[in-house]
């Protein structure tokens, strides 16, 4: 069988498509993941939310999810949390973005959170529609880091 190598071309920009401060809105997003339990078992999380980006680079909003071990002895379990979010995120010169969230389990903005993750965003085509990819999560206020690998499709809502 004859292998075929495909090589990569250089970019000028990881964003083929520049926020350059367009992304300002409201928008939905659903995300799914893996992670790796205090039990060391792998779990799958999914969910769902909305999200305020400010024009002055904040970002507000919430979060529902869901996360079930993925192996393991005993029934398989599901694990519910609602998260408040807060934040704020950066355009970059080159067209991409970056953002810094922490969580407040039980979605009150108030509780001091618990988690923290910086996402890379990048803009799918349009203004419209971004993808994230998590690059630190981590236990707050401690700073340990949690075996954690997230995706995020978000959408601005019309309203």
């Amino acid at each position: 069988m004859k292998r075929t190598v495909v090589k990569a071309r250089p970019s000028k920009s990881i964003a083929r498509h520049p926020i350059r401060g367009r992304i300002g809105g409201t928008y939905t997003f659903r995300f799914g993941g893996f992670a790796r339990g205090p039990d060391e078992r792998p779990y799958h999380i999914v969910g769902v939310g909305q999200l305020k980006l400010t024009a002055g680079g904040k970002l507000v909003g919430a979060h529902r999810s869901t996360i079930a071990a993925l192996s393991g002895k005993g029934p398989a379990t599901l694990q519910h949390s609602i998260y408040a979010l807060t934040g704020d995120y950066a355009v970059r010169s080159d067209g991409s973005a970056t953002t810094t969230v922490f969580f407040h389990r039980g979605g009150d903005p108030n509780v001091p959170p618990n988690l923290m993750d910086r996402f890379e965003i990048v803009m799918a085509g349009g203004p419209d529609r971004l993808w994230f990819v998590s690059t630190g999560p981590q236990l707050w206020p401690s700073g340990a880091p949690v075996d954690e690998l997230v995706s995020v499709e978000v959408i601005r809502s019309p309203h």
